[in-house]
């Protein structure tokens, strides 16, 4: 909204919001609160800015949008669907302890085509706490009967690299990212692994002993 006025975020207050006159939006999750309602917010202040300066008076400007078509009639999926999608690329470095055969993760490196990034320091922050939780929940699914020495109490560097490419249909050119960083850890951790042993993995969770299987049978 700041933006898109040209004035300061401070000189922006958010009304508060009246349920008997607001329509259901959808559900209320991080890309639909960036991309839907972004825009809606977006255009609205277009139509504003456009009445600003023009009277003394207050302004307003009421901006709707309505769905094309029902949900029930549209294609399971579309080929233009993924022009609307954010994308990401994850390589994870990873050294396995010759004696225990315990795997620790060293390095994550990560590309993700967002759009353009509203707000890069909370888009890092977001994207950092995204992978965290992952290799939580990747540490924990191998070891499901209280044994937690391998859960992270340090979490390893993570570079971040955004490719930005303008996104008309959404606030800014921005999409959304919600959980699109926590989804290729698993498999990148995987791939890291099977090298690390030049040996593919085809199943998980695994654990040490496993590895230890594999090497074994080799």
């Amino acid at each position: 909204a700041s933006k898109t006025l040209e004035l300061k975020p401070e000189q922006i207050s958010i009304a508060p919001v009246n349920t008997s006159m607001a329509t259901n939006s959808g559900p209320i999750y991080e890309n639909h609160a960036v991309t839907k309602i972004g825009k809606l917010i977006e255009n609205g202040c277009k139509k504003l800015k456009k009445k600003m300066g023009k009277s003394k008076k207050p302004v307003s400007a009421v901006h709707t949008v309505r769905r094309k078509k029902s949900l029930s009639k549209q294609k399971i999926f579309d080929k233009t669907d993924a022009d609307n999608l954010s994308w990401a690329a994850m390589v994870i470095e990873v050294e396995i302890d010759p004696a225990t055969l315990e795997v620790n993760i060293v390095g994550i490196w990560i590309a993700i085509e967002s759009g353009i990034i509203i707000d890069k320091e909370i888009a890092r922050l977001h994207i950092e706490k995204e992978i965290a939780s992952s290799i939580q929940v990747l540490y924990f699914s191998m070891f499901p009967h209280g044994h937690k020495t391998r859960m992270y109490k340090k979490i390893p560097p993570i570079k971040i690299y955004f490719t930005e490419h303008y996104f008309p249909e959404g606030p800014g050119g921005g999409k959304g990212i919600g959980e699109l960083p926590a989804l290729p850890v698993a498999p990148a951790y995987i791939t890291a692994v099977s090298q690390a042993i030049n040996h593919d993995i085809h199943f998980f969770p695994f654990s040490p002993t496993h590895i230890e299987d594999i090497v074994e049978a080799e």
